[in-house]
């Protein structure tokens, strides 16, 4: 897995994806500078490259979940903080939402929780990212 794609220049130190927890955490920040969901997306937009959206949808594995790290991590939250950042963006079709979508899915559980991967024990962390991941995909589809 490549940090950067392309053309892009590799020396971009705008934001750190090697560790996509770290997405969350600057969305977070700039929320409280900016105040208002409507600027921090604007902001956003103009900011982060067209690299980096790629970098993003770069961390989908085969079978739609998201890798956290370059060595490859799996973890919902992962999957939660990377459709997040590409629906905020207005960019969630650079990624396969119904492989995305399957995923979340799978990590249900008889008790009606989510674990970090299939089979893993429910959490409630992990069942709020299921449930926010879901909101982000369904969300955009229905405004259409």
């Amino acid at each position: 897995m490549k940090l950067f794609h392309g053309s892009c220049n590799a020396n971009m130190n705008l934001v750190d994806l090697v560790v996509i927890l770290g997405m969350i955490r600057m969305f977070c920040i700039l929320l409280v500078l900016f105040k208002s969901w409507r600027y921090l997306i604007k902001y956003m937009s103009l900011t982060l490259t067209w690299c980096q959206i790629l970098d993003i949808a770069g961390l989908q594995n085969e079978d739609g979940s998201f890798s956290g790290d370059i060595w490859g991590e799996v973890d919902t939250r992962f999957s939660y903080i990377s459709i997040l950042s590409l629906a905020l963006l207005h960019r969630l079709d650079k990624v396969d939402v119904g492989k995305a979508v399957k995923y979340i899915l799978s990590c249900k559980n008889v008790d009606g929780g989510f674990g970090c991967t299939p089979g893993a024990e429910s959490h409630a962390g992990q069942s709020m990212s299921h449930i926010e991941s879901m909101h982000f995909i369904i969300l955009p589809m229905a405004s259409n």
